[in-house]
């Protein structure tokens, strides 16, 4: 062997060795796995959403002994979207974070967000266990780049109590709006001193919803003047036309009232409150899917919170098993008990555990029913989660009731739709 051989095999020799403990090294390293998350509910109520985060992140370390997950605590809601820019912005995204409301596309866009296509996540076989509405907020431009992780869906709360003096049958599956709006008429009495009403909470953004409609598309294009807007603007009038004077919440709280919307998140919140609770038990009430212009209408409308994968993050693999731990069926199970949402995975919503949680509800065995809320999120579109989202909808909505008050919609949603779309936000 030549001394020029002889250095080649010492140092192919060193190499190795070298590999070998640095393998060992990094192999005894922590790994640290970040999240980015709010304190608060998605929702705006009292939630212990919390727990059931800490509970995952324990039982993925459990099975990950060398990963470590951290978050940053204390962050509210009002303030994440702030703060995750700002990580974005200076190259220190976490891992896996919750999409903040109306940033989903445009961090999708920006290539912000890692395609879940190339992950385990991302089959069509793991897709399937969701809900499609849910499932559906997630998606940019044909790509799943996020997964829901709870929803919110938006029902039609009724005093059965009502209905029953009147005679009217309750309908399981909800009506149709001309049916909807034909009981509204019987139950309206005549006697303006009567204190009986038909509806309250009932606006013109859940009648869009019944026809089918949005006020963007997912691209983020304001379509305002459209033939669903105008039939639902319409369907508004005829019902303020039957009403002699407008319900408020308290009329319905007193037993008054026949029909309220409300989401899952407002109902369950009433729960934990023996003082709200003991409001409702005057009178008998349910729960049922909102109606709609035809039986092919999603009419319920769907607040979706996604979680997602940075698309910078070096753990992408570790990063996709968090995110399959945080939409597990023992984690959906928890967040059903513990959050005041509802489950994103069609198994955990029809489980025996979700059936004996809403059966022993305190506001009435039979007022929500898992069944129900199985049909309704079937049945339910998602909000967009497109920019400045919250803003047009606040925008839209001081218009178009504006013009309703003015009665000038016929001639304003033109003009309504043209200053939206220049100055969104």
């Amino acid at each position: 062997m030549t001394r020029r051989h002889l250095y080649l095999f010492v140092a192919s020799v060193v190499l190795v060795v070298l590999s070998v403990l640095g393998y060992w090294w990094y192999q005894g390293q922590t790994i640290v796995i970040t999240l980015g998350t709010y304190a608060d509910s998605s929702w705006g109520v009292p939630s212990s959403s919390s727990k059931v985060i800490d509970e995952a992140i324990a039982r993925f370390e459990k099975k990950h002994p060398k990963v470590k997950v951290i978050y940053e605590t204390g962050i509210r809601k009002k303030d994440y979207a702030d703060w995750l820019a700002q990580k974005i912005v200076s190259g220190k995204e976490p891992d896996v974070f919750v999409v903040p409301d109306d940033d989903f596309s445009r961090l999708a866009s920006i290539g912000a967000l890692k395609k879940l296509s190339s992950l385990s996540i991302g089959d069509k076989k793991a897709l399937s266990r969701f809900y499609p509405s849910a499932l559906a907020a997630g998606r940019y431009a044909k790509e799943q780049y996020a997964l829901p992780f709870e929803s919110n869906p938006t029902m039609l709360c009724v005093n059965t109590d009502i209905l029953a003096q009147k005679g009217i049958a309750i309908s399981q599956k909800g009506w149709d709006l001309t049916t909807f709006l034909s009981i509204c008429k019987q139950l309206t009495p005549t006697d303006s001193s009567l204190q009986l009403y038909s509806l309250t909470g009932y606006d013109w953004q859940t009648a869009l919803a019944a026809y089918g409609g949005q006020i963007v598309t997912a691209d983020g294009d304001v379509t305002i003047n459209t033939p669903q807007m105008k039939k639902a603007l319409n369907y508004i009038h005829q019902l303020s036309d039957i009403e002699t004077r407008e319900a408020t919440d308290n009329d319905f709280d007193q037993g008054e009232v026949a029909f309220k919307p409300m989401t899952l998140a407002q109902y369950r919140t009433y729960k934990p409150y023996p003082y709200r609770s003991a409001k409702y038990t005057t009178f008998s009430w349910t729960c049922l899917p909102l109606p709609a212009a035809s039986s092919d209408v999603k009419a319920s409308q769907l607040s979706v919170s996604l979680l997602a994968i940075g698309a910078k993050t070096r753990h992408a693999r570790l990063a996709s098993q968090l995110l399959s731990e945080f939409t597990s069926d023992e984690t959906q199970q928890s967040l059903v008990k513990y959050s005041q949402g509802a489950s994103v995975i069609k198994k955990v919503m029809v489980s025996k555990e979700t059936q004996q949680l809403f059966q022993s509800d305190h506001l009435g065995a039979n007022v929500v029913t898992s069944s129900t809320l199985d049909y309704i999120l079937k049945h339910s579109q998602a909000q967009p989660t497109v920019k400045d989202y919250q803003n047009i909808l606040a925008k839209s909505d001081y218009l178009i009731t504006k013009a309703l008050k003015q009665q000038t919609v016929d001639n304003d949603l033109i003009t309504i739709e043209k200053e939206i779309t220049d100055n969104p936000s």
